[in-house]
């Protein structure tokens, strides 16, 4: 049977609608659904070990518990680890922070100095005045909104806290609400559906599974050589470091920073080590671990890359940097089986 163009178009722009209506709604209620996404990241993640049990012959409660007990004893034993170093990275940061302060005023005072001596043209002084006036005010801001997203997280925690429980829940009905949503399927669209959501799924988790092993050997690899050098608080600018490669593209930037910042206000040698240990550790990254762990997971052209990250951090804030690539590619897994539905038609 030929399905008349006009009717398929009608479909198509009916779906794009109802997507649009349905991010729309997400967007709105945004807030609310902070435990939900962690719930459901935790359980895409345990669901395969779940299942795992299952075929060997555990009881789904059962298994999930298990699953539990083994994530939640790895957690507590590296918590244990590593929390007395970081107990104690963050009280040397509290005595620090003035004398990074005054170490940062004088070095603005010498920089006004040595400004105010030379022989600029009076048009090109006003213009770096207006520019030096901006860039401190939005340095200024930047700082309020840092410690206002800190204070924020951590009126969140007993939101976050809840992710574990609902995510049990996700674990114990999954299959019930997957035989639920393929129930609703349209009989005669539920093979191609369930094909285009195995691979989606299929990216997904290689995505996921790929960065989160990335994000843990560069946050290793960075706390130790910048131990090695001699930086301050090397643990933590690790733990940045590797969570900051979460975000494509602008995250090895992000993560090497601070670190490059903390180097600079000690001397400007260790900073120049720094940076290149840093670009060391970035070529390994980017010539060894991405092609080798994630090669081409997701598909997507780097400038399309770039869009999913600044539409995904305009509208949901830094969880909207985490979701915007696998996103994106899932969007564009689904358009692509429109377009070949639409050739073949």
């Amino acid at each position: 049977m030929i399905i008349p163009s006009k009717y398929l178009r009608g479909r198509v722009l009916g779906l794009l609608v109802i997507v649009g209506i349905g991010v729309f709604l997400l967007y709105k209620v945004r807030e609310v659904l902070v435990p939900f996404f962690w719930a459901a990241f935790l359980a895409y993640l345990l669901v395969r070990p779940v299942r795992y049990l299952e075929g060997r012959g555990w009881p789904r409660a059962r298994a999930i518990f298990l699953i539990y007990l083994i994530t939640g004893g790895t957690l507590v034993l590296v918590v244990a680890l590593l929390l007395p170093a970081f107990l104690r990275e963050l009280e040397a940061l509290t005595t620090y922070i003035p004398r990074y302060f005054e170490l940062y005023h004088t070095w603005w005072q010498k920089l006004q100095y040595h400004y105010h001596r030379s022989f600029l043209p009076e048009a090109v002084r006003q213009a770096v005045n207006q520019a030096l006036m901006r860039t401190e005010a939005r340095a200024v801001e930047g700082i309020s909104g840092l410690i206002e997203s800190l204070i924020y997280g951590y009126n969140s925690l007993v939101v976050i806290v809840l992710a574990p429980i609902l995510s049990y829940y996700f674990l114990k009905d999954v299959e019930m609400i997957k035989r639920r949503f393929i129930a609703v399927l349209p009989s005669q669209s539920r093979a191609d559906i369930l094909s285009v959501l195995a691979e989606i799924d299929g990216v997904l988790l290689g995505f996921v599974r790929g960065n989160l092993l990335i994000c843990l050997v560069i946050g290793i690899i960075t706390a130790v050589v910048l131990s090695v050098l001699g930086v301050n608080f090397a643990l933590l600018l690790g733990l940045i470091a590797g969570v900051a490669e979460l975000i494509p593209y602008f995250g090895p930037f992000v993560g090497s920073l601070p670190a490059v910042v903390v180097a600079l206000l000690e001397s400007p040698r260790l900073a120049l080590y720094t940076i290149l240990a840093l670009l060391v550790v970035q070529q390994l990254e980017g010539s060894v671990l991405a092609p080798r762990i994630l090669g081409d997971r997701v598909g997507l052209h780097p400038l399309l890359v770039v869009f999913a990250l600044f539409a995904g951090g305009k509208l949901w804030g830094i969880i909207g940097l985490l979701v915007a690539v696998p996103l994106a590619a899932s969007i564009k897994v689904i358009l692509n089986y429109i377009y070949m539905k639409c050739l073949e038609d």
